[in-house]
């Protein structure tokens, strides 16, 4: 019965620390997105800054959730898994055509690894991860195939 209060205290003590800390953690984030990329306003902005918003792996996922955004609501998706195939896909469409383009960091590629990191990209605007867990992630598979030195 004591530990049964002690348990239900320390509850009470973990609720009012999460509400405490969790609106200045929420308000006091960095902005990784915000490095290199424009403010964003809207899918224009996208279109005008093409080349600012594919010269980092974040600028393709945001870019990848405004363009997914914009197919789902002019297709009219209704189920969850075909949004995240067109996620995907799209994803993989900009980073093999930046690829083929030569621009943006992908740029020296080769078309697999674009492949890749479209996949990775189209995960990471998914939400199955943030974009630093896949970008590290890539480095080390990207690691695992350059020649020993």
């Amino acid at each position: 019965m004591l530990f049964n209060l002690i348990i239900k205290k320390m509850k009470r003590l973990m609720m009012f620390l999460g509400f405490l800390f969790i609106p200045i953690m929420v308000f006091c984030q960095q902005d990784s997105i915000s490095i290199g990329q424009p403010p964003m306003q809207d899918i224009w902005t996208i279109i005008i800054n093409f080349k600012e918003w594919m010269a980092t792996f974040s600028g393709v996922v945001v870019a990848t959730t405004i363009f997914v955004s914009l197919l789902v609501g002019v297709l009219k998706v209704e189920k969850k898994l075909i949004k995240q195939f067109i996620a995907w896909g799209v994803a993989i469409i900009l980073l093999v055509g930046t690829d083929l383009l030569n621009i943006g960091y992908a740029k020296d590629f080769p078309i697999l690894l674009a492949v890749l990191h479209g996949f990775a990209a189209g995960l990471a605007a998914n939400g199955f991860s943030t974009v630093e867990v896949w970008k590290s992630l890539l480095t080390a598979i990207e690691g695992w195939f350059k020649p020993k030195q």
